[in-house]
């Protein structure tokens, strides 16, 4: 349904959220042999994502890494805003939240993911990115291909990972519609930045609106447990 390459062995960078979690359940209709990547940033949403991972991890018979990553959210503190600081980096969006001026944390991630993936022997990763994610940043996917290209001068004996993002030329709302029909359990995904001692989704935050609103373009029904 998706392109997802010409590689066999595939690291998934699962975050928890909606469009890790369909390019997951791709990646295995694909019959792709792929290795789960978590990054746990002890933030209010971590422990939900991380259950997802797991629960994913079980369910797929996969391997899954998980990275200790709250060393970057103990950096921000005193830097960053606590909204931003919230967000989750591989979201991407937390300066719309914010300010124009707020600065992505996502380039840390996809550093470390892509150190795994060499060092694991795997080919490439794929990262959950969406159309909405690349509108203001028009030159993403060159970014990626620039990043690999670096990888590869630092390390010119091995071959460099390849950067993976097969939805980041559809909505969020196609992606919901790809992962209803791939059998995603969207219950189990999380989005929330809000909740933080409760198994529902807050329903009001900048996130649980986002999400609302796309199960609702999508048509699909949304089976999310919300406060609100």
């Amino acid at each position: 349904m998706i392109n997802l390459g010409n590689q066999d062995k595939l690291v998934v960078i699962l975050s928890g959220g909606i469009d890790s979690s369909v390019l997951l359940y791709s990646a295995v209709d694909a019959g792709k042999q792929v290795t789960l990547f978590h990054g746990y940033y002890n933030k209010p949403s971590s422990q939900h994502e991380l259950a997802f991972a797991k629960w994913a991890s079980q369910i797929f018979h996969l391997p899954l890494e998980i990275v200790d990553l709250s060393g970057i959210t103990s950096m921000q503190v005193g830097y960053v805003d606590p909204i931003q600081i919230a967000s989750d980096e591989a979201d991407m969006k937390a300066e719309e939240l914010n300010n124009e001026n707020a600065i992505s944390g996502f380039h840390t991630l996809i550093s470390v993911a892509a150190y795994f993936t060499q060092i694991t022997g795997n080919e490439a990763f794929a990262l959950g990115l969406i159309s909405e994610q690349a509108a203001r940043r028009p030159d993403l996917r060159n970014a990626l291909d620039l990043f690999e290209q670096f990888i590869g001068k630092l390390n010119p004996l091995a071959p460099p990972p390849t950067i993976l993002s097969p939805l980041v030329n559809m909505p969020k709302k196609d992606v919901i519609k790809l992962g209803a029909k791939l059998g995603v359990p969207f219950d189990r995904t999380w989005s929330c930045s809000a909740a933080i001692q409760s198994s529902k989704h807050c329903g009001v935050c900048a996130q649980c609106t986002e999400r609302k609103q796309a199960f609702a373009d999508a048509g699909v029904v949304d089976i999310t447990d919300y406060s609100a």
